[in-house]
């Protein structure tokens, strides 16, 4: 799960890197271990993966704090991944319809 949290950290960088490159900022997380792995006084860990060591050397060149929040302060903390999906129903009417339209194009 270390590498799972990291590589979210790493998507949001690099996906908002314009914004980001030259700013302070800070990284909130609710997954201790990274707040020792991508910490500022991070000393070169041998016990992490590669993958893990080419990430820090990857925010090395960011300027940015890291916070760890317990999951009893983060009440929104994976909302996204327990979140039920609502289904809707559809009636028969508007699937005949769907169906219809798309083989009355050929």
């Amino acid at each position: 799960t270390t590498d799972r949290e990291g590589l979210a950290i790493i998507f949001a960088l690099k996906k908002f890197y314009i914004y980001l490159y030259g700013r302070e900022f800070t990284i909130r997380t609710d997954h201790k271990p990274l707040e020792s792995i991508f910490g500022q006084k991070n000393q070169t860990n041998t016990t992490v993966s590669a993958r893990l060591t080419r990430w820090s050397t990857l925010l090395g060149c960011f300027r940015y704090k890291i916070e760890y929040i317990s999951n009893k302060n983060n009440p929104v903390a994976d909302s996204l991944s327990r979140l039920p999906i609502p289904l809707k129903e559809i009636d028969e009417d508007t699937k005949t319809l769907q169906v219809n339209f798309i083989t009355s194009e050929f």
